[in-house]
C-alpha cells in the first residue's frame, strides 16, 4: 500500500492512524505500508510523526517528482496494489483503512 500525503492536509492527518491499524492487524503477512510525504522538509514531518508515530516507513517526496510519475492529483491518494506491484485499487481522499471491507480486500490480495 502507498499513501501519499502532507502534514498540512487534515484529512491526512485523520487518516494515519487507521493506516497503522491496518499495518498492524497485517503485521504477520506480508504486506507493507509505505507513506510518502509529499514536498515537506524532513524536520517538519518528523516533528509531526513525534505526535503522530506510525511504524512504516515515512518517505519524503520533496520535489514531488514521486507524486508526479503516481499522477496523484489530490491528498491524501492510496494505492493498494497487488504482489506482482500492479495497482488494483485506488481511493482519493480519507477513509478508515482498518474497517472490515478494507481488511478484505487486502486479504484477497495476499500471497
Amino acid at each position: 500500500m502507498v499513501n501519499f500525503w502532507a502534514t498540512w492536509c487534515e484529512p491526512c492527518r485523520e487518516e494515519l492512524p487507521s493506516l497503522e491499524r491496518l499495518r498492524a492487524h497485517f503485521a504477520s503477512a506480508p504486506f507493507l505500508v509505505l507513506a510518502v510525504n509529499v514536498g515537506e522538509g524532513e524536520a517538519r514531518v518528523r516533528e509531526f510523526l513525534k505526535e503522530s508515530p506510525v511504524k512504516f516507513p515515512v518517505l519524503l517526496d520533496r520535489d514531488s517528482a514521486a507524486q508526479n510519475d503516481w499522477e496523484v492529483r489530490g491528498l491524501p491518494t492510496t494505492f493498494v496494489l497487488d504482489p506482482q506491484g500492479r495497482i488494483r485499487y485506488s481511493f482519493v481522499g480519507e477513509r478508515d483503512w482498518s474497517d472490515d471491507e478494507v481488511k478484505s480486500a487486502v486479504r484477497a490480495l495476499l500471497p
